[in-house]
């Protein structure tokens, strides 16, 4: 826990610079990733439930013929009991690259350690002119904490995310081409086409009804949804039987509700603005997949793709209040960012270790 309390107190403090002026956008950014990579790149291989399998598919990956990486969307890497162990090409073609500089895995979990917060802090470079405050998300809601464990689907939304910009700049090629790229990492990143027509829609109030009422349908028909995808891709009905993990939502009901709030709030307020609206129908989007997930958590895993926008969403809630009430609305959401952070940092999964200790 002294790491990850470390941390916290030098990013806050980088913040305090920034605020005074010490720091500029460009050192706030590189300063607070920097160290939160280097967190990933140093840990040992407990931290995070899966550290010791992308371990063992990094050493495996050097066995892998280049062939077989580009033979399809899905490479397999090993054979255990005669049932094949795939994964998605593009990680593993990552992985055969980095074997041939070095043999040590603990080069792996750097390298994706650095692109992830890399390409996280851009994004926030790109989209933000007060980058405090979504470094701030970033850090504590979910997607950083989940870089420990969910590397590979962490990395895809890393790289997926920089088409919200390539879109709103209207280069759709360019977009489609980094959708594509995410997907070869992991195949949830391909959610984010959502952004396009999102992006082209021009009844912005409207869609918004739409999205809500479309989760709300999900959420109600999942047991037709379930029966259709087991007809016609029978692996995949284990995702509607199965809980692989206990869903505790615990505490982070609270940031939900809020975020229920601010979505109403803004919506009421109106939509024009583009970074508004595609926080207000992205957030429906996580939230809906998330209450799917209290009972098939596997859908927590769909909703985490939604999850950076949260990043618009707190700073855009700022709108519903006078200058007193911002102040007073940005604490409370970082004192809950806050606890929900520490928390993280207490799971037995998250008990830090360095790697050579």
């Amino acid at each position: 826990m002294a790491i990850y309390i470390f941390e916290f107190l030098l990013i806050s403090l980088f913040g305090i610079l920034y605020k005074v002026k010490v720091f500029n956008k460009k050192i706030f950014l590189f300063s607070s990733f920097f160290i939160m990579a280097l967190l990933l790149a140093l840990r040992g291989d407990k931290v995070g439930e899966d550290t010791l399998h992308y371990l063992n598919i990094f050493y495996l990956s050097d066995n892998v013929s280049w062939k077989n990486i580009f033979s399809g969307f899905d490479a397999v890497y090993d054979v255990t009991y005669g049932v094949p162990l795939s994964v998605e090409s593009g990680y593993l073609a990552l992985n055969k690259i980095v074997h041939f500089f070095t043999i040590n895995g603990q080069c792996i979990l750097a390298v994706v350690g650095f692109i992830t917060c890399g390409l996280f802090g851009k994004f926030i470079y790109d989209n933000f002119k007060n980058v405090f405050f979504p470094t701030y998300i970033y850090m504590c809601e979910s997607l950083y904490m989940n870089s420990f464990n969910l590397i590979r689907q962490i990395l895809a939304i890393s790289i997926a995310i920089q088409s919200f910009g390539l879109i709103k700049e209207k280069k759709y090629i360019q977009a489609v081409l980094v959708l594509f790229i995410a997907f070869l990492f992991h195949k949830t990143a391909v959610l984010l086409i959502v952004l396009f027509p999102l992006f082209i829609v021009k009844r912005k109030k409207r869609m918004v009804t739409y999205v809500a009422l479309a989760m709300i349908v999900v959420n109600l028909v999942l047991p037709v949804i379930a029966y259709i995808v087991s007809a016609i891709v029978p692996r995949y009905s284990s995702y509607f039987t199965t809980n692989y993990w206990s869903a505790n939502i615990g505490g982070i009901i609270f940031l939900w509700l809020i975020e229920i709030f601010i979505c109403l709030g803004l919506y009421l307020k109106g939509v024009n603005k583009i970074e508004v609206f595609i926080s207000i129908s992205m957030t429906i989007l996580y939230l809906g997949f998330e209450l799917i997930g209290l009972n098939l958590t596997i859908f927590s895993r769909i909703a985490l793709v939604f999850s950076p926008f949260l990043m618009f969403l707190f700073p855009e809630g700022m709108m519903l209040f006078n200058n007193k009430g911002r102040l007073i609305y940005q604490s409370i959401i970082m004192i809950i960012l806050t606890i929900l952070f520490f928390s993280y940092a207490a799971s037995d999964a998250r008990m830090y270790t360095f790697f050579w200790e």
